[in-house]
Order: C-alpha cells, then structure tokens, then sequence
C-alpha cells in the first residue's frame, strides 16, 4: 500500500520505476534509509531484508514517516540527475551512468538539507558523482563501495582533508583517461560523456534546440555508420556520439561530414559560419574539430574532443593545473610557474604563432625552441620594437631561424620602428589558428615580475592588427642595415 502510494504522488520515480531498467526502485528506497540510519549503514541484502526489526521494531522511528520523507528526496535526486544545468545531465531514466548511486545520492540530499554549508557541500557532491562515474566505482562490490562512499562522503563534509578515496582515484587517474576506447552503449562511462554533451546543451544542428527542450533526440554518429569509415576501429567510439534529432540524423546519414556541415552552415545558418560552429561547441565541437571534419581528419577529430571533453571533467571535479585556458595571475618569484604558463599557452597553438610584443627579448626564442621540437607548428612570425632591437637578438634569431628551417618551420622576425604606430598598441599577444593569448612581455616573464597571461576571445581582432603591423615592420635579417641605421639615429652623440 505505501508502495502504490508513492508511485502515485512521485512522477520521477514511477516514471523510473516503470521505465523498464530500473526495477529496483523500491529496493533503492530502503537502502538510502539503511544508509542514513543503520550504524554500519550497509546495504547488503541480508541488512534490507531485516531493515525493520533492526530500525524499526523498538517503536523509536516510524517506518511509514522515513518512507516518506527518503522519497521525497529521492524524487528530487532524479530531479538533480535529470538537471542540464547545474546537475548532472542525464538525459531521461534510461541514461543514468549507474543506477546504484540513486540510493546514495539521495541519502545525501537528506544529509546536505539539514546543513548550514549546503553550497561547499553541493560542490563536494558534484565532485564526488563525476569521480564515481569516470573511475568505473560501481563496476564491482556495489554494496560495498555504496557503504564506503556515503561514509566517506559524509566524513568530507565535515572536514575538507578528508577527501573520499574515489575522488583521489579520479585525480589520479585522469591523465591516463582513454576516451577513445569506449564504445559500449550504456556503460557508465559512456552515458557519462553523453550526460556531459547534455550539459553543454547539444543544440541540434537543424533545430538549434537544446536537449533539455527537445529531450526526444537520441544519441547518433557524427561520423555516420554507413559512411567511408565503416568498419573503423573507432567509429562507435562515444566521441563520434551525440544527441540530435532523429530529422537530423536522416539528412546527415550517408554523408560525409564535410559535405553535410557545409550543407548546414549555407541552407540553415545563411552562410554564416560562426553561427554554426556556436551551435557545435555545445556538442564539444570547436573550430580545430571542425576543421579536422572538413578535411576527413576522422581520428584528429576524435582527440581534439576527447581534449574538450577532458577538459570539462577537470573542471567539474575541480582539478588544478596550470593550464592556459585560464586567465592566469603570475606573482613576484614564481619563476617555474610563469615559465610553464607561457611554454602551455605556446603548445595550445596550431600551425602557425603570431607574437606581438615590443620588448620581445631572446628568452622568447628558448620558449619557442622548447615547444616548436615536438609541435605541428610551420610558421613562426615575431615582431618587436627598436628599442629592444640589437645586434645581439639579430644573432640569437639568426641562429634560431636556421636551426627550425632544418626541421621545416619557417621562421621571420620583424622590427617596428614607426613611433605612431608602436604607440597605439599597449597589449602583447600570441595568435594561432584556433586561440590567442593576452600575455606579458618575455623580459617580465623571465624575471617573473607580477602580471597576467589569459586567453583572449578576440582572435580575428589580434590576428588581423598582427598582419598591419607585419606589413609596415622591417625584416631582422634583410633589412639590418635600414633598421641599424635608424638605431644610430637613436643614440645620442657625445658633445664635442
């Protein structure tokens, strides 16, 4: 009777409950309340099965109230699961990366409710639910590690050092992550990345509806299955998935993806490719993966999203490292960070670097040197102010440059000398295909003074001021005896 009564007042869990997947709803319920009240909080089926004389026979709690009380919070942990917004991105009841967790997440839901820092606490949640799901933890003893996560959840909440050993397995083991490999239709793992998809929206390509409005698209190839690639090796990897319609899916079946996207950014997006690849970021497809697409690059797309994908992993478990996607503040003496910051804004670059800066020194050329040895760049453009041009960098760029033409990267440094124009620029930058960066000088780097280095959103904008200043800057090499001439113009003359 109080079964059928909760499947009549909860929609979510008589929705989950009928879905077909999930027949152990009921079971689930009363190992959250084994979890909240049972000392040992086990959920083995020998403890469940003597849920009631061990809790509820000595008339100090009433069966019937808990019951109540853990499915409401149990319908709201489905409603946690099914957010796209700040929740977890599962998509309808038959997504859930494991449904083990619905007993331990809604215990904690009970838990954080009655806290006054449900904030810090809901953060260590999301954290957990991500570990737990792309470290594979209830592939094994589900009741055991059910027990051993609520416990230690629970501990964390009181006491930031004490970090559940699931979360220290997924920063442990996210460098090694190989998205790639996972193929299997409803693993964990595999509705994890589709749930991360459906939190980044995954606009359809023909609706541009997001999946939260449109939650009948299901999840199909990007690369479609009955295209050239058929039989690849990593064809129905989860990184060539996403949701779209199924009116999406039958206009790109059969076609290649360079073909089908050129079709949709001129039929629906009026040629407008900016647009479009708006609409793609939000199914972790950028502009390299774009471009890896339209040239048939079918495993270089793969990895540029399975980078996307890996990046958004850090960010949901709180994983620091110096990266530069983020806007980094450099402080006084901290010479090995500023050093990797600059060196990993250089390595995020693709075919070509662009770098502006007018105090440009020849600490900039070791941190090109470093990263150009084991990169795909081919051009290297520099330019720098007079002021800082001597006879000294020109040497040190001449051996550079002929060093990097072995190994087939073309490399060119100009000097501006126009005052008027060296004037109206104030910023240093870097610009490459796909990014740019806002940094500091290289002479600020390498004595590591205070400062920021930051990705900046207006590529097309540095690009483009790049090529203005290019063309009005005279050649290091060619033109040493013009740019060495004005140099002398500059030193003042002894009185006679």
């Amino acid at each position: 009777d109080i079964w059928d009564a909760t499947i009549k007042k909860h929609k979510r869990i008589s929705r989950y409950y009928d879905c077909g997947k999930n027949e152990k709803i009921p079971i689930y319920i009363l190992q959250a309340l084994s979890l909240l009240y049972n000392p040992v909080s086990s959920v083995k089926r020998s403890d469940i099965l003597k849920i009631y004389s061990t809790l509820y026979s000595n008339e100090e709690r009433d069966f019937t109230d808990d019951w109540e009380e853990i499915t409401e919070f149990m319908e709201s942990a489905f409603e946690k699961l099914e957010n796209m917004k700040d929740g977890f991105g599962v998509k309808d009841e038959k997504s859930i990366p494991f449904q083990p967790t619905i007993p331990i997440v809604t215990a904690l839901l009970k838990i954080i409710d009655g806290r006054k820092d449900q904030a810090k606490c809901y953060k260590k949640l999301k954290i957990w639910y991500w570990s737990a799901v792309f470290t594979n933890a209830y592939a094994g003893a589900v009741d055991t590690q059910l027990t051993i996560d609520f416990k230690e959840v629970k501990a964390w909440f009181d006491d930031d050092a004490r970090k559940p050993k699931t979360v220290e397995k997924m920063r442990i083991n996210l460098p090694s992550l190989n998205l790639m490999e996972i193929k299997k239709k409803g693993s964990a793992v595999y509705n994890g990345i589709l749930s991360l998809v459906a939190l980044e929206g995954a606009k359809d390509f023909e609706t541009s509806q997001t999946l939260e409005n449109a939650r009948i698209n299901e999840d199909h190839h990007i690369y479609p299955n009955k295209s050239i690639l058929k039989g690849h090796k990593y064809l129905n990897s989860v990184l060539n998935k996403t949701w779209i319609s199924k009116k999406t899916n039958i206009r790109i079946s059969n076609k290649e993806p360079s073909i089908y996207l050129k079709d949709f950014v001129v039929s629906k997006y009026d040629g407008n490719k900016k647009e479009f690849l708006n609409i793609l970021s939000s199914h972790f497809i950028n502009e390299k993966a774009y471009d890896c697409l339209m040239q048939g690059n079918f495993e270089g797309f793969l990895k540029e999203r399975e980078r996307l994908v890996i990046s958004k992993i850090k960010e949901l478990i709180e994983y620091t490292e110096i990266k530069p996607t983020d806007s980094i503040l450099l402080s006084p003496g901290e010479k090995f960070s500023s050093r990797m910051v600059i060196i990993n804004a250089l390595r995020e670059c693709d075919e070509y670097i662009y770098w502006f800066d007018k105090y440009f020194t020849d600490q900039g050329l070791e941190y090109l040197c470093e990263v150009l040895k084991e990169s795909d760049i081919k051009q290297v453009k520099i330019i720098q102010a007079i002021e800082k041009t001597d006879e000294k960098i020109r040497k040190a760029f001449k051996n550079f440059r002929d060093e990097l033409a072995t190994k087939g990267i073309n490399c060119e440094l100009r000097v501006l000398i126009e005052g008027k124009i060296k004037e109206q620029y104030h910023d240093r930058f870097i610009v490459s295909k796909y990014v740019a960066f806002n940094v500091m000088s290289t002479d600020s780097i390498a004595r590591s003074q205070f400062g920021e280095i930051s990705k900046s959103p207006n590529r097309d904008k540095y690009h483009s001021e790049f090529e203005k200043i290019w063309q009005v800057s005279k050649d290091i090499i060619s033109h040493w005896g013009t740019i060495e001439a004005e140099i002398a113009k500059r030193v003042k003359k002894p009185v006679s």
